[in-house]
């Protein structure tokens, strides 16, 4: 699976079961950035983020801290879900 892919359906994922901040995954299903991106690139709910952090340096050539990013007070699903279509696109 290709990062675009994994970005495309972790975008899915948001969509369909929520999106929350400080967890994975929360009591009700809901995901941040890092448990969407995870589920979708391992279908694992939890996991190695680091491993997925390396996968993403090795393509794009960056290191983006996508926990801060996803738990920065004010953030929202919205702006969560636009980024990962945009680099899927």
């Amino acid at each position: 699976m290709t990062n675009k892919e994994i970005f495309a359906k972790a975008a899915d994922i948001l969509e369909r079961d929520g999106w929350c901040q400080g967890k994975y995954v929360d009591c009700f299903g809901r995901r941040c950035v890092a448990g969407a991106i995870l589920l979708a690139g391992t279908g694992y709910a939890q996991g190695n983020w680091t491993s997925m952090e390396h996968k993403f340096a090795n393509e794009f050539g960056w290191d983006f801290d996508w926990v801060r990013w996803n738990d920065t007070k004010g953030r929202t699903q919205d702006e969560v879900i636009a980024k990962l279509r945009e680099l899927a696109a």
